[in-house]
């Protein structure tokens, strides 16, 4: 937990200490009490244990701009929401469901009537910046989701929806209200959809995926302008976009913002200034002839790279396998963007130790790839050999060296053996 007081220039660490540190390792919402800046609210899913699972989840309140923080509630914390110009504040917690206090979050007390609680793992709140007293739900799980309403101040709450996300229910979801008509609702789950009803029916606001798609998909908030009801802004997998037609039309606003995960990147042998990368969610990419990054092959994810030693014209990109076989792309001509084709599997035993990230490597002209069997093929070639046995685990990393005429070749599994 960090805390600026002068509009982000600088920052301080504000965690407490001792036994009124707040050990949140996952923050899912923060929230500042508007009549008391003083009071903070920090919610989240834990401290991780020594045993892979998570401890201490709940929601931290401090009092002091967050030198010292007290637990008040137990559970994992989705979402928190404050009524603007009070202490009264809105929580979504898993296996509790939507909570309420009266006092700035130091009590608080159930707020479900009519919603179902159990089986969901993600929870969104949304509150009508034209009537506090009416807030929207949004919840969800790998099976289900739902968006209720409540007219009164969490009092009750209605059904609206019970099909309102296209699937990862349980990863991407967002809910915001238009700031004059709290019949109007954004949402965002791969897509981003908008309701005029309530929430009862809604219409997608962009297209999927491909080449006309307006936003990059699977979105993770959506928020209205509060000065321009027009105006709307999209947080997802490919970053911030933004519209300023009600829809009509969106801008990609990532320029100049440092925000895309590189799994892997391989810099050409001869010329460290063309890079070819793999990318979460932003497919594979290459820097070839200035300073600019170019979609090179369309995967969703994007892993490996790698060159040719002896001809780097020849490049290689993966993506995630299919069918329980590695996905390879190969270009011939210097990774322009278009010419990577899908290399032969030929020789390759299908196999579910095929990793997420499958391993790529070269080796002169040699390259490498492997699930719990090392392969070989030549680098222009479109038969691939097998040049291990089974080795008990998927291999993680594959590092081959040129010694003359010899190749030797380490890798490293799954199960910490090289």
């Amino acid at each position: 937990m960090y805390l600026s007081e002068d509009a982000g220039a600088t920052w301080q660490a504000r965690n407490g200490s001792g036994i009124n540190n707040m050990p949140l390792s996952i923050v899912n919402a923060v929230a500042i009490q508007p009549t008391d800046s003083n009071v903070i609210l920090v919610g989240g899913s834990g401290t991780c244990n020594s045993n892979g699972g998570l401890s201490g989840a709940g929601i931290y309140r401090s009092t002091d701009k967050g030198l010292s923080w007290t637990k008040v509630r137990n559970n994992n914390v989705e979402d928190i929401v404050f009524v603007p110009g009070s202490a009264t504040v809105y929580a979504a917690l898993i296996g509790l469901g939507v909570q309420k206090s009266t006092d700035g979050g130091a009590t608080w007390v159930d707020a479900n009537s009519g919603v179902t609680v159990s089986g969901m793992s993600r929870m969104r709140l949304a509150m009508a910046p034209s009537n506090s007293n009416i807030l929207y739900l949004l919840t969800g799980s790998n099976s289900a989701s739902r968006i209720y309403r409540s007219d009164n101040g969490g009092g009750s709450w209605t059904q609206k929806n019970a099909s309102a996300c296209e699937g990862q229910c349980w990863y991407n979801q967002a809910i915001a209200v238009h700031p004059t008509n709290a019949d109007t609702v954004l949402l965002g789950t791969i897509r981003i959809a908008r309701s005029t009803n309530a929430g009862a029916n809604f219409s997608y606001l962009v297209s999927g995926w491909g080449s006309s798609q307006k936003v990059h998909q699977d979105t993770h908030v959506v928020r209205y302008s509060q000065l321009d009801p027009n105006r709307m802004w999209i947080g997802s997998d490919g970053g911030i976009w933004r519209s300023d037609d009600s829809a009509a039309t969106f801008r990609n606003m990532n320029a100049n913002i440092n925000i895309t995960q590189f799994y892997d990147i391989a810099v050409h042998p001869e010329d460290a200034n063309i890079i070819f990368g793999g990318a979460q969610d932003n497919s594979s990419s290459g820097r070839r002839t200035n300073l600019l990054w170019n979609l090179t092959y369309a995967s969703g994810d994007g892993f490996m790279n790698a060159f040719d030693q002896n001809d780097p014209a020849i490049v290689f990109q993966t993506s995630y396998p299919s069918g329980s076989l590695p996905s390879i792309v190969r270009s011939m001509v210097g990774g322009s963007p278009g010419s990577f084709q899908s290399m032969p599997r030929s020789g390759l035993a299908a196999s579910s130790n095929f990793g997420w990230v499958t391993p790529l490597a070269t080796a002169g002209s040699q390259l490498f790839v492997a699930s719990d069997v090392l392969y070989r093929a030549s680098t222009t070639g479109s038969n691939w050999t097998a040049i291990s046995g089974n080795l008990g685990s998927s291999v993680v990393v594959i590092t081959p060296q040129t010694l003359g005429a010899l190749t030797p070749t380490y890798v490293g599994t799954s199960n910490g053996r090289i």
